[in-house]
């Protein structure tokens, strides 16, 4: 899609009235109940959004019309999970599964990169070839990989902060009842209560640990908070 097309695309959707608070709120008791048309409108009234927040991601591997219509679907999954009982706007929250699912699909299509074959000389040497993040630079268990030492340095969205507020509750009480290396492992790596966001490679260094320690630390630490009841209602990936 040619950013003529997308231009005639946000010039279309514009046009589509916002909600209302009340209105918004009766489409998503609609919309609750299964009722395809609430979930439509909600669905539309806010496709300004996704191109507003597609374009924060752009030029990063994928398409813009991919990362809007990873967006829209977003908004589906919003609806779904859409806590009524929040006194927030729906595309406060929707734009934390929007982000979500943008960065799921630049991850799924970026992790092929370019590097010199010979690692020794890659200033020098012009042939090139793709390479996994996931190759370990060497042949040792615990040796890192690119992967390990890229920080994600996507834009950070305006809608980060208030989405934080809104979760931090059921999030610090999960992490709360963590082991202490579990908590820091896993507010370091996702910058979480004022942390900035670390790599495994950071935080090993930090922690005097190898990245699979890091990285297995943080997995035992999600899989406990799969398990407490105050945060049934997210979903929980780990890769």
């Amino acid at each position: 899609m040619s950013d003529s097309m997308i231009s005639i695309y946000m010039r279309q959707i514009e046009q589509i009235p916002l909600l209302s608070v009340e209105e918004e709120k009766s489409l998503l008791i609609q919309a609750s109940k299964g009722n395809k048309v609430a979930k439509d409108k909600l669905i539309q009234s806010n496709l300004r959004f996704v191109v507003k927040i597609a374009n924060l991601y752009k030029n990063r591997g994928v398409e813009i019309e991919d990362l809007i219509c990873e967006g829209n679907e977003a908004l589906l999954k919003a609806i779904e999970k859409m806590d009524l009982s929040k006194n927030v706007r729906f595309i406060t929250y929707a734009s934390f599964w929007i982000r979500q699912y943008m960065k799921a699909a630049i991850y799924k299509t970026g992790r092929a990169v370019a590097i010199p074959q010979n690692k020794g000389r890659e200033l020098k040497n012009p042939n090139w070839k793709a390479a996994s993040l996931d190759q370990p630079f060497c042949d040792s268990q615990d040796s890192l990989t690119l992967m390990d030492c890229i920080k994600d340095e996507i834009n950070i969205i305006p809608e980060d902060e208030c989405i934080n507020k809104i979760l931090s509750c059921q999030v610090n009480t999960c992490l709360n009842k963590l082991k202490d290396k579990e908590y820091q492992v896993l507010t370091k790596h996702y910058g979480l209560n004022g942390e900035k966001s670390k790599s495994y490679c950071d935080i090993g260094q930090e922690m005097n640990f190898s990245r699979e320690g890091v990285r297995q630390i943080e997995a035992r630490a999600l899989n406990k908070i799969r398990q407490m009841e105050e945060f049934s209602e997210f979903d929980i990936n780990v890769a």
